[in-house]
């Protein structure tokens, strides 16, 4: 989520580190409506659960 214009802002986890803490996550998110870096992340749990089974 963009704090700055409150669009969703969405994120894979392709390339990143196993060990990075989700707040860190949102450091590397643009959103691309305002181009603003003021994000929030939360872990999508679908996606939590298909990376879990694949280690």
């Amino acid at each position: 989520m963009c704090n700055d214009c409150n669009c969703c802002v969405e994120g894979g986890l392709e390339g990143v580190p196993r060990n990075l803490p989700i707040p860190d996550i949102a450091l590397r998110f643009l959103c691309s409506t305002c181009g603003g870096r003021n994000t929030s992340s939360s872990m999508s749990t679908a996606e939590f659960y298909r990376s879990f089974k694949m280690r």
